[in-house]
């Protein structure tokens, strides 16, 4: 299995590099994505790296994802906590230092999310099919809380938060046939 990134910044040569160095030193699987495109596909990415000025234009879509988002930037944004930053002019290694230390962080949120329980699983079937709370609890025979709570943990271990984002989750992972 391999890593997928997504750049978004406006100098080519920049996202050329960068594009570069995740694919040769971290095997990641790297699209160079117009501004346009950023909040319709970025969910699908382990990895998001912008320019400063995507990050204030949309920021909070960026500061939720946070975790997995780094930020180029040239002195704007340094001294900010738990906001990955590359410096624009910084030298290669140090770059892939921070690279290093956001993927790092990344696999730990990854492997401290347990797997689905088998009644998440079971949760996840239905909402993609497109029952609603109720509906749920009833079919399940569990309180309507307990739906929620499950749908909560779903979203939390997945960090999806869509219905069509759970489907496509559900079906790439063989939970429901298309």
């Amino acid at each position: 299995m391999y890593y997928k990134a997504a750049i978004i910044h406006q100098n080519v040569l920049v996202s050329t590099g960068l594009s570069q160095i995740l694919h040769e030193l971290f095997d990641f699987k790297t699209t160079i994505l117009d501004i346009n495109d950023i909040e319709a596909v970025l969910d699908n990415y382990d990895l998001i790296i912008i320019s400063s000025n995507v990050f204030t234009s949309h920021h909070k879509f960026f500061y939720t994802r946070k975790h997995k988002t780094i930020i180029i930037t040239s002195n704007l944004l340094h001294g900010c906590e738990n906001i990955n930053i590359i410096d624009e002019y910084w030298s290669k290694d140090k770059i892939v230092a921070a690279i290093q230390n956001t993927i790092s962080n990344l696999e730990l949120i990854k492997s401290s999310h347990n797997e689905l329980t088998k009644r998440e699983i079971e949760v996840l079937q239905l909402v993609v099919k497109g029952h609603i709370n109720k509906e749920i609890a009833d079919i399940l025979n569990i309180s309507f809380n307990t739906v929620l709570t499950h749908r909560k943990n779903i979203t939390s271990k997945l960090g999806i938060k869509s219905i069509s984002g759970l489907s496509v989750y559900a079906m790439m992972n063989g939970l429901i046939s298309t």
